[in-house]
């Protein structure tokens, strides 16, 4: 059977059995007045979804091959919701005409269950509807785990084709056996589930059973799925067209695109598309050449042939920062003549268009191989939904089953999964047999990390025959030596005739100078020439200095004066900058660096409304509901105002209000050597991170996605975490953690859990909420001013609560916990400040339970260990005390910094309370000492 018909008649059972459930209960209920035509309506649609199971399982049946265990199980389940469906619609509709609630519904209950779960025996309407319920429930479960068995063991078997399919991909082999191994693995726990049915409590949610079967073997995204749908790619002509049936007809089915549209949205970021949306369009007329047919080899080589020929895959775009290099490559991904020369090359194979811009004055995601991966597997999915279930083939399936809801329960992306998931799409057995992709990458010189490791991806990636890769740098020796042999061009040196046209342009565009040009054309053509000589190929120096010049002409500037201001400009940029800083007011400078410091430590994109908030004393009771369009346009206006005053255009803000970030890259470069010089030009007490923290505790209650509230939540607890300790800071700390805690509260009353994920959490109730939950997550981001004035006013909140909640356990261990919210900004290591919280906590009782009843639970079962002493066992074992030998020298400075911040944890345990010493006191650093002696002493 196809994996995919598997997955169908899962989902198809799904629907049916929760339709079938909400039709019982609506028409069941005393209290609800159903009329005819509603239940006649609901009826035909249950009608649907009865020939929906019925088509979808009548493939299941093979006539020329018996079935295979988990094949029969399916069939078998699918017979007992048809037999469930033959009589359902009768007795709803006797039941709705006699009104006979008591006879006929029991009636159906005790049939209907004989057939599902071998005669219940009910005692009253309410138990029997509510076991009918359950029964459905566990028919639907039973339903999906046996879809799921169907599709491993037929994934085993494909595997095994594609094994000797390609036995000449030496790469390949490897791969294919890790497949055949993992899958058998998940094989086996699917089957084990759909024989013992899935248990869990009716306060949980079924599907988090099979998000975990998924999610939860030992297997990889380069497995069964993957291997199965790439084997029936592999075929004699090596072409889309001999794609399966069942991939043909997902592309074209409705459900299907919904559920690649979902898989989609788990990749995407909030700041996927800023960079490309913040780039500058291209001046009109300007960088037309890049399409022409060059013969100047020695300036550039030619764009066009490199495009549609097919030799050195890679062109290198560089030149001077500032030069418009970003510009370019967004000019050229976009127009359609790109598109029009790449086809050429790609010939009949489909083709994929892809661009990442790296922007290092971003976000983590704007400046990382993992954001740049994350992109390009969108971009990738976007373009070629229907190779989802290939690509992503675990998310795939739960998003199938579940949409959005079972998405929202699947583990974050993780830095392995993304790797795995473009290996498949890098593999020799898809790109340049069926599928070609251009690639665009842009600001390599501003990618966050080694180098060595971006060159290495672009390298490797370009070595497949169906990839083109353009992309663009400064001139840096790394860049040089990897991409300067190949097809390339020097932007400065060619963007002469440009700069003369957006000169010219912006010159003609104003009256004071067209008043000038008429008076005195000669003197006013050769101050326009001489803009463009001082530019030496560098655009964003023209785009700065026109800002300048235009508003001294618009004053009615003399000739003589602008003269005077073009030959006094300097040509560095730099220098420019430093011009641009002195001109500002002296009464603003204090203003400017404040807006400065919100820039360089704010942790995520910046709107106008933020900013402003940053500046309003009153940010925390402002009132969202009276915030009208007309309102937020007002706002961002006069921050518009407030920049150009404050920074004289070193800072922008887009027209929609929705950026706010340095005019370009060079900017940020600027400020960062004179960070301190300029810091010190603001307020002494003015700290940013108490700003930022008060503008999106602010922002938080305007927020109508849940997403995005948990993430700026998250934002907030780090901006706490980095607040200078002030007797000045913290009442306004307090004071926003608090409104924070009562924000998130009126919004779900188990918020702990959206924002932090315990390593110990199935040891505690799954719907359990801390006491005072912003305690427990101010001590995992380590919030230490926040956390001394709830602790001196109340020293037993440090206690272990009886409901298993340790303060002490989020303080110790706290950045070792994932952050759904946002992965990608973990809670601070910062081991001196923890080190001083932890302290804190047991100086006022952390070691001691909380409450009598909690003291007394202890003494009576002396074999149950508290969590202060499973919190010392555990940090016995991280601990560097018994890791000094030689091996401690090979960890990196982070690795043996943790260490000795563990080992010094663990004094503290020994100071303020009595535990005996864990059985074993040998940590990973121990273990690592056996096997290095061990392999030492064999030699």
């Amino acid at each position: 059977m196809d994996p995919f018909t598997a997955l169908g008649v899962a989902a198809a059972v799904v629907q049916f059995t929760d339709f079938a459930i909400r039709l019982i209960q609506r028409a069941s209920a005393p209290e609800l007045q159903m009329r005819q035509e509603e239940l006649e309506k609901g009826l035909r649609e249950f009608a649907k979804l009865t020939n929906n199971i019925k088509t979808t399982s009548n493939v299941l049946i093979r006539p020329h091959r018996p079935l295979r265990p988990a094949e029969t199980t399916l069939v078998q389940l699918c017979e007992e919701c048809d037999r469930i469906s033959s009589e359902l619609p009768g007795e709803l509709k006797e039941h709705w005409s006699q009104k006979r609630s008591e006879n006929a519904i029991v009636a159906y209950v005790e049939d209907a269950t004989l057939q599902i779960k071998s005669k219940l025996k009910v005692d009253n309407r309410k138990q029997r509807i509510g076991y009918l319920r359950k029964a459905l429930s566990e028919t639907k479960e039973n339903l999906i785990f046996a879809s799921f068995a169907v599709l491993w063991e037929e994934a085993t078997l494909n595997s095994q084709e594609v094994n000797k399919l390609s036995r000449q991909q030496a790469s390949m082999v490897d791969t294919l056996k890790r497949i055949d191994h993992t899958t058998r693995g998940l094989h086996q726990d699917i089957i084990k589930l759909s024989r013992t049915g899935p248990v869990y409590s009716s306060d949980r949610d079924p599907r988090a059973a099979v998000v975990n079967a998924i999610w939860g073997s030992k297997w990889t995204a380069s497995g069964p799925s993957a291997a199965e749908s790439l084997s029936k790619l592999v075929t004699e002509t090596d072409t889309l067209n001999d794609l399966s049936p069942s991939l043909i007809a997902y592309s074209t089915d409705a459900s299907d695109t919904i559920t690649a549209q979902c898989v989609l949205r788990s990749i995407a970021f909030e700041t996927l598309n800023l960079r490309h949306e913040a780039i500058p369009e291209a001046h009109q007329q300007t960088y037309d050449w890049i399409f022409e047919e060059s013969d100047c080899e020695d300036k550039w080589d030619n764009f066009p042939e490199w495009l549609r020929g097919s030799g050195d895959p890679i062109y290198w775009v560089t030149g001077k920062a500032g030069s418009g290099k970003s510009t370019l490559l967004k000019y050229i991904s976009n127009h359609a003549k790109t598109r029009e020369l790449v086809q050429e090359w790609s010939g009949s194979r489909p083709l994929i268009f892809a661009a990442f811009y790296f922007w290092n004055a971003g976000t983590a995601m704007q400046r990382s191989q993992e954001g740049l991966l994350r992109t390009l597997l969108y971009q990738f999915l976007e373009q070629m939904p229907h190779l989802t279930p290939i690509v992503c083939p675990r998310r795939w399936a739960i998003a199938k089953l579940f949409g959005d809801k079972g998405m929202a329960q699947a583990p974050q992306w993780t830095w392995t999964e993304l790797h795995q998931s473009f290996s498949v799409i890098a593999s020799d057995l898809f790109l340049g047999k069926n599928v070609n992709m251009c690639l665009f990458l842009d600001g390599l010189d501003e990618f966050e990390g080694d180098l060595g490791k971006i060159i290495e991806f672009i390298q490797l990636f370009s070595s497949h025959s169906g990839v083109k890769i353009c992309a663009s740098s400064r001139q840096w020796n790394e860049f040089s030596d990897a991409f300067g042999r190949g097809p390339s061009l020097l932007l400065h040196v060619l963007t002469h005739a440009d700069i003369t046209t957006f000169t010219r342009d912006k010159f003609q565009s104003n009256q004071g100078f067209l008043d000038l040009q008429q008076a005195f054309p000669e003197e006013a053509d050769a101050i326009m020439s001489q803009v463009v000589h001082k530019a030496e190929g560098i655009f964003l120096w023209v785009a700065v200095v026109m800002g300048a010049l235009l508003e001294r002409l618009t004053e009615g500037e003399t000739l003589r004066g602008l003269q005077e201001t073009v030959d006094s400009l300097p040509a560095d940029l730099s220098e420019l900058f430093d011009g641009i800083w002195s001109k500002i007011k002296p009464t603003q400078v204090p203003k400017s660096s404040q807006i400065f410091q919100v820039l360089l430590t704010s942790k995520a994109p910046l709107d106008a409304l933020t900013v402003w908030l940053t500046e309003d004393d009153n940010a925390l009771d402002f009132d969202y509901g009276q915030l009208t369009l007309t309102r937020h346009q007002q706002i961002i206006q006069l921050t518009r105002r407030r920049l150009n005053a404050r920074t004289k255009g070193l800072v922008e803000i887009s027209l929609a209000g929705d950026k706010v970030n340095f005019m370009h890259r060079t900017v940020r470069d600027w400020i960062l050597p004179k960070r301190q010089f300029i810091f010190e030009k603001g307020p002494p007490t003015f700290d940013a991170n108490l700003m930022l923290l008060k503008a999106n505790t602010s922002v938080l209650q305007g927020i109508d996605t849940q997403g995005r509230v948990w993430e700026t939540a998250q934002l907030c607890l780090l901006y706490a975490s980095e607040i200078a300790d002030t007797e000045l800071n913290v009442p306004l700390m307090v004071t926003c953690l608090d409104q924070l805690h009562k924000n998130l509260t009126q919004r779900s009353e188990r918020y702990f859990w959206q924002l932090q994920q315990r390593e110990l959490l199935s040891l505690l109730s799954p719907h359990a909420v801390p006491p005072e939950p912003m305690l427990y997550l101010a001590a995992q981001y380590a919030v230490m001013p926040y956390l001394r004035h709830k602790v001196l006013a109340n020293p037993s909140i440090c206690k272990e609560h009886s409901s298993g909640f340790s303060i002490l356990d989020d303080a110790v261990f706290g950045f070792l916990y994932d952050c759904p919210a946002n992965p990608s900004q973990p809670p601070p290591k910062d081991y001196g400040r923890r080190h001083m919280v932890t302290e804190l906590l047991m100086e006022n009782g952390a070691l001691e339970p909380r409450g009598e009843g909690r003291q007394r639970a202890h003494k009576k079962n002396k074999n149950k260990k508290c969590a202060a002493q499973n919190s010392y066992e555990r940090v016995c074992r991280l601990s560097a005390s018994h890791s000094r030998s030689d091996e401690f020298f090979f960890l990196t400075e982070d690795g043996k910094e943790r260490l000795n911040y563990f080992d010094e944890v663990r004094k503290l345990f020994e100071k303020y309370g009595s535990f005996g010493q864990p059985e074993t006191k040998t940590g990973i650093m121990g273990v690592f000492s056996k096997v290095w002696n061990s392999s030492s002493s064999s030699k």
